[in-house]
């Protein structure tokens, strides 16, 4: 019943956990809890053959919905008696309805439910965002083509020879991004702090990256991991937006590149939007094959 602080030891249990326990939700991806576990001080627990994450969110204790094959209600009943004996408020992330449902006919429905629609995760599939087939990605398929015409280009895997200059477009980037967007300039330096963290512990993170290249110019780069077997998370892509075509090719050659290093990805989870409606249309536009909702479940609250 113990949890602790997310951590480099915690990879290997975790990575096997969850290619048994197969998700498309990001919110269980180790990578994603380790590398932002000093903004939200993420911790990580075992129980009862569950895997369950906590969080701390603007003085809130939030636990992740437990995943996996035990008894769910069982972990959240004992976490939830904890909670009242500290007089703390209990709240659940991550939920779906199915589990919702589970929950209420366990006897455990003393509890409010918030649809996190800017926490839903946008899932596509691999092959597709390779091929760009189809009208729907036919916009997207004529900015790489143009891209590819236009320059002569080459990807490079990020590793310790080139990583200073996916840090260095990090940097150069935050910079612009917060004068584009004044309104998320505080999200935008939290990303960059996060962002310029993995980079300094690059080799012993263990992530995957790439960097773009158009006329001998660095021009973008992808960070991303493995949720499990099938799924891959894409962390970080950011890109000139002046060159045309640069964020597609990024999209489209680092799925190219996983799918290469795990001939069995089958799924790409994009993250959330943050309800951000220019960011809900960007990732709208490569038309995923499914959302993964989330709800918060608010206990001891109703309506």
């Amino acid at each position: 019943m113990e949890f602790h602080r997310v951590g480099l030891q915690d990879k290997e249990w975790i990575t096997d956990f969850l290619n048994h326990a197969f998700t498309l939700n990001a919110d269980y991806s180790y990578y994603g809890n380790y590398i932002w576990r000093d903004v939200y001080h993420a911790e990580v627990a075992r129980m009862q053959d569950l895997l369950v994450y906590r969080a701390h969110v603007e003085d809130r204790c939030m636990i992740s919905f437990p995943l996996g094959q035990g008894d769910a209600a069982g972990v959240l009943r004992q976490l939830y008696a904890k909670a009242k004996e500290r007089g703390e408020d209990f709240i659940v992330c991550s939920a779906d309805k199915a589990q919702i449902d589970m929950l209420r006919e366990a006897g455990l429905g003393d509890f409010a439910v918030r649809d996190m629609r800017g926490a839903a995760d946008y899932i596509y599939e691999a092959e597709r965002l390779i091929s760009l087939s189809g009208k729907k990605l036919h916009a997207k398929k004529n900015h790489v083509n143009a891209f590819e015409k236009s320059h002569s280009w080459e990807i490079q895997p990020i590793d310790l020879t080139n990583v200073a200059v996916a840090a260095m477009l990090n940097e150069r980037w935050d910079e612009d991004r917060t004068e584009d967007a004044p309104e998320r300039t505080s999200e935008i330096r939290q990303e960059s702090v996060v962002l310029g963290n993995v980079f300094r512990e690059w080799e012993a993170c263990g992530l995957n990256g790439i960097l773009l290249y158009a006329d001998g110019e660095p021009e973008a780069f992808a960070v991303g991991s493995m949720i499990n077997d099938r799924v891959l998370e894409v962390h970080f892509e950011k890109a000139n937006g002046m060159l045309r075509g640069a964020y597609q090719m990024i999209n489209r050659e680092f799925v190219k590149y996983m799918k290469e290093l795990h001939p069995e990805l089958t799924y790409v989870n994009r993250e959330d939007d943050m309800g951000y409606e220019n960011l809900r249309k960007a990732k709208l536009s490569y038309d995923p094959c499914t959302i993964v909702e989330k709800y918060t479940l608010l206990f001891d609250q109703r309506g």
